[in-house]
């Protein structure tokens, strides 16, 4: 393993959770949608079987120069038709959504996720830094999305006769975890190499300490949930 690849695995947790969700859960699917998809870095992991969908025009450019296939729409009203794939990638967009646009999109995964297929969604929950984001709406537990789609005995009061054909089972929840040190300190942050690699040291450290087992220090803040539309 060279340093470019420690330095994914271990420092960029984001390309980690995304690497590490497409190698569990869909590296074997024939058909993956990523939604929202940005420039599409979740994409690069097999462009030959996933493609996005997302409604900013500058990200879509970039993903097309890099020969993806990327199409514009918007999350809670899919361009695509009934179970048109066999997963569903949706890395923190639920967060920027509304509740009444957060139900529209669960709605639509189910519509255009065949049966069998997994949806994989990660997202935040409320911790320190979830509102420096001006773009955030609000939190959504796993609770939440596992009521809506898996029709658990919470039933929720906004649900349509409609809804209810929606059932999914649960595969796997898994919580992310702030690190020991202030929230705020990002290598990214900071200029001075120095600087930079001394907080990365100590994010390794923290790491370290959490797989270990010590973990009284460690907040929850965010989730991957995955679930399965049943056959």
């Amino acid at each position: 393993m060279n340093l470019r690849q420690i330095y994914l695995r271990y420092v960029d947790a984001r390309y980690g959770e995304y690497k590490s969700a497409y190698d569990t859960y869909l590296k074997n699917k024939k058909r993956v949608l990523d939604v929202g998809c940005g420039i599409g870095n979740f994409i690069a992991f097999d462009p030959k079987h996933i493609e996005g969908v997302d409604q900013n025009e500058t990200s879509l450019k970039i993903a097309k120069k890099r020969g993806y296939t990327v199409t514009k729409g918007q999350v809670y009203t899919l361009p695509y038709k009934n179970d048109s794939f066999d997963g569903i990638f949706c890395g923190h967009v639920i967060e920027h959504l509304y509740p009444h646009e957060a139900l529209k999109m669960l709605s639509e995964f189910h519509r255009v996720l065949k049966r069998g297929g997994v949806l994989v969604m990660k997202t935040p929950l409320m911790y320190a830094r979830f509102y420096n984001d001006l773009t955030h709406i609000r939190p959504y537990p796993p609770e939440a999305i596992m009521d809506y789609l898996m029709r658990t005995p919470q039933t929720s009061t906004q649900r349509t006769a409609d809804d209810s054909r929606m059932e999914f089972e649960i595969v796997d929840l898994r919580y992310r975890y702030d690190y020991l040190y202030y929230p705020q300190l990002e290598p990214s942050r900071y200029t001075n190499i120095f600087i930079r690699y001394l907080i990365t040291v100590f994010k390794i450290f923290s790491l370290a300490l959490y797989q270990l087992g010590i973990r009284n220090y460690f907040v929850k803040n965010g989730y991957t949930i995955v679930l399965q539309k049943k056959a």
